[in-house]
């Protein structure tokens, strides 16, 4: 986890799998822009851990696998 655990939460970001890398910024861009006040990601390097400190706001790293399999068993049900 990165930030404030003691901080309150009203607005989540989720992003499976390997979404929360570095190598994807315009998604963490994008979510940044929603204001949320904690990024739930699948996976994240040290780069897109130093965004997330720098943006303000926390963040909590599942797994990879873990996300995509929650994600993906839930998306069954979308359809």
């Amino acid at each position: 986890m990165i930030g404030n655990p003691d901080r309150l939460i009203r607005r989540i970001a989720l992003a499976f799998g390997g979404i929360g890398l570095s190598s994807n910024l315009g998604c963490w861009e994008d979510h940044r822009d929603l204001a949320p006040d904690v990024f739930i990601a699948g996976e994240m390097d040290e780069m897109a851990m130093h965004y997330v400190a720098d943006s303000g706001f926390a963040a909590i790293e599942t797994g990879h696998a873990v996300s995509e399999h929650l994600v993906l068993s839930n998306a069954r049900d979308i359809s």
